[in-house]
């Protein structure tokens, strides 16, 4: 038998700990990262915790369920509310996308001080207190306010516009508007001016340029613009409560009742939890068309 030559048996390598290594500028991450947990997750999960807690009527026993949920949907006066919220939170969200795109569209194409300018007149209103904001426009829309000042000098019999939804609108229009102002604005700043000159250079039309060129590319600054103005007009809770006459409710209203003033705190968590859910599957629809966007951006290219 051959003798055994440990020379020519081959070594096996360990392989080297990798270390993870934590550079400066991912340290810089830390405090939002503190923030996010602290914050905004911790908060959540309680929220969770409590639309899941069935009251076992004692203070000893934790039980889990669906109680909660089964309430808010088996209850027509919720789904009235929360019907009537996401309503008014569309017709806003689609007024100021009409109002703040030709804003945007005007800014990005003006001069660097006629930007500054303009930016600034759109974002000014948000250094006043929201409160204020609101409780302005109700003393516009009173039924001894300005309006109707101005509107009986016409002969115009007095009108109750705080027992309508039209003040409710205009002050969630007024509040958010520079929400979707500035997302559309820093999309189309960036454009790129060689695509509109080509599209120029190839016989388009300025319409053309615009509705094959411009407004898709402009896309995803829209829907960031419709996401941070819907989520908030769907949930405001000051608009609903000073630009109207209590004669509705508003699904902001309602949570802020079941903790606020019932202490029901699984149940408004449960309906917070329900309208984020229907709130996070429009953003999910409306992130669809930038995604088919790019498909037939991809096949023009092709």
């Amino acid at each position: 038998m051959p003798e055994f030559n440990p020379k020519i048996v081959p070594l096996r390598h360990k392989r080297p700990h990798r270390r993870i290594k934590i550079s400066g500028f991912e340290l810089l991450a830390l405090p939002y990262v503190t923030v996010l947990l602290f914050l905004i997750f911790l908060p959540v999960l309680m929220i969770a915790l409590y639309a899941f807690i069935k009251d076992s009527g004692s203070t000893n026993l934790i039980i889990f369920g669906f109680d909660n949920f089964i309430r808010f949907i088996g209850t027509p006066e919720n789904i009235v509310t929360l019907g009537r919220s996401l309503r008014l939170a569309l017709i806003a969200t689609i007024i100021c996308l009409l109002l703040g795109y030709p804003y945007a569209y005007f800014t990005a194409g003006s001069s660097n001080k006629s930007q500054r300018i303009l930016i600034l007149l759109a974002t000014a209103p948000m250094w006043i207190n929201m409160l204020l904001r609101v409780y302005a426009w109700r003393q516009i829309f009173d039924a001894s306010g300005s309006l109707n000042a101005i509107l009986g000098i016409f002969g115009v019999p007095e009108i109750d516009f705080l027992a309508t939804e039209i003040p409710a609108i205009i002050g969630m229009v007024s509040v958010y508007l520079p929400f979707m102002i500035l997302p559309i604005y820093t999309i189309l700043r960036k454009l790129d001016s060689s695509l509109i000159e080509a599209s120029s250079d190839l016989g388009a039309r300025p319409q053309q340029t615009f509705w094959r060129v411009i407004f898709p590319l402009s896309i995803p600054g829209i829907l960031s613009g419709i996401t941070m103005v819907l989520l908030p007009t769907a949930t405001t809770l000051v608009i609903p409560e000073y630009l109207s006459k209590n004669n509705y409710a508003l699904i902001g209203n309602l949570i802020e009742m079941k903790f606020k003033n019932n202490g029901d705190w699984g149940y408004g968590s449960a309906i917070s939890i329900v309208l984020g859910i229907v709130i996070m599957a429009l953003v999910f629809f409306a992130n669809r068309f930038d995604r088919f966007a790019e498909v037939e951006e991809k096949g023009a290219k092709r």
